[in-house]
């Protein structure tokens, strides 16, 4: 299976790492073991080294990796690439790590996952399958804990969005560069400081998208929302939206607390793909409507395991994204 690195929009680094899949399926299996037994014992959720606990100084690079292929793969094998991309950046992890119950728990085995093709251009149906799995661009980049969906491009709901199929059809949806969504890079972690930073080429995006699309999309459409389950596996449960270090950005529901984050992955009937296909289910529907007003922006996320009881707690970690 081939994991291809997405770094800065300038440059392109692949790592291609073969995963044997007899030997995949003997581990998961026996990992799923371990977290049934894990969730019994009530054993503490994984933990990021943070702070005092970090294992050295930022600023450290994380790669950051293409979607892949995923249908129907066992769970298990699921499983074990989860814990390979962790493992790419150890350093951040104190002490164990296995994929958390309540986050993965759900994921059936030798089922359909949503696609990238199916999720941003073919939207429900037989072929929302297609393409590689939507999931895999947040689930093997565990580092980037708060996932960002630019719902606003996307096509889906009131999104200005709509593609042209002769030109996107022509074009071919397996091209490597073809515009389905704006590109992170440089994700970039302080932990000795506790927070990270990333940033999404959003003009670029624009500036490609528009090759194939009915009507120009402009920077009025850039709406997004959270997806944040890397977060709740390393035990962050609560997220807010720091407006106060915040640029350019605007919210439709006022929130004024921490928000419990309750994203996990299941098999789901959103696809519209007969049984189902796996998909995530959006846990901090409240911060669904985040605008970014001009570019370049700023969102600073503040990410807690416990609720905070007062305004002025130290975050156990920030996420601070540009948008560009």
């Amino acid at each position: 299976m081939n994991f291809v690195t997405r770094g800065h929009d300038r440059s392109t680094q692949i790592l291609i790492v073969v995963v044997a899949v007899a030997a995949t399926v003997a581990l998961g299996s026996a990992l799923i073991f371990t977290l049934k037994r894990r969730a019994v014992n009530n054993v503490p959720a994984n933990t990021l080294a943070l702070w005092d606990d970090a294992n050295g100084h930022g600023p450290l690079a994380v790669d950051i990796y293409r979607p892949i292929e995923m249908n129907f793969l066992p769970k298990a094998e699921v499983y074990n690439l989860r814990v390979m991309a962790v493992n790419r950046n150890r350093e951040l992890v104190k002490g164990n790590y296995t994929p958390s119950e309540k986050v993965f728990g759900e994921i059936e085995s030798k089922r359909p996952w949503y696609g990238i093709h199916g999720h941003y251009v073919w939207a429900s149906g037989e072929r929302s399958i297609e393409g590689p799995a939507y999931e895999s661009k947040f689930l093997f980049n565990p580092f980037n804990l708060v996932g960002i969906e630019f719902w606003g491009l996307t096509g889906w709901g009131k999104s200005k969005l709509r593609w042209n199929r002769i030109k996107i059809e022509k074009a071919g949806l397996n091209s490597k560069d073809f515009p389905f969504y704006p590109l992170a890079y440089d994700l970039i972690w302080y932990p000795d400081k506790g927070y990270y930073e990333i940033k999404y080429d959003v003009s670029g995006y624009l500036r490609e998208v528009n090759k194939y699309t009915v009507t120009p999309v402009g920077k009025d459409s850039i709406e997004f929302g959270l997806v944040a389950y890397n977060a709740r596996d390393f035990g962050l449960n609560y997220i807010f939206l720091d407006l106060k270090h915040s640029e350019n950005i605007t919210t439709k529901i006022k929130v004024s607390e921490p928000l419990e984050i309750k994203d996990y992955l299941y098999l789901s009937n959103k696809c519209g793909y007969p049984g189902g296909c796996i998909y995530h289910w959006p846990g901090t529907t409240k911060y669904d409507y985040i605008s970014v007003t001009g570019l370049p922006a700023r969102a600073e996320f503040k990410l807690y395991r416990d609720k905070p009881e007062l305004e002025n707690v130290r975050p156990d970690l920030r996420a601070i994204i540009y948008f560009m």
